[in-house]
């Protein structure tokens, strides 16, 4: 096994990781928005304001931009890898 090959199967393993970890801040920030939505108890202007935060984090767009931003490097390195050979 060469150096290149540890490196492409490192590099590999990061992007799962990577996929992973932005999987599980999904699910994360899906529980924070359901429990912030089930607190009705809140003053008015801090509830808005917490109910407003966790909508912008849970954004689906910047979520796709990021999974699709991993999938097309992963798929960039898997096409540099065909062309070196």
């Amino acid at each position: 096994m060469t150096i290149i090959d540890t490196i492409n199967i490192l590099t590999v393993l990061l992007l799962i990781g990577s996929l992973i970890a932005v999987c599980l801040l999904i699910a994360l920030l899906f529980k924070a928005n359901k429990a912030v939505s089930a607190i009705e108890n809140l003053s008015e202007n801090f509830g808005k304001f917490v109910r407003d935060i966790v909508a912008s984090m849970v954004n689906i767009q910047t979520v796709t931009t990021a999974v699709h931003e991993i999938v097309e490097k992963f798929t960039d390195h898997k096409n540099t890898k065909k062309k070196s050979k």
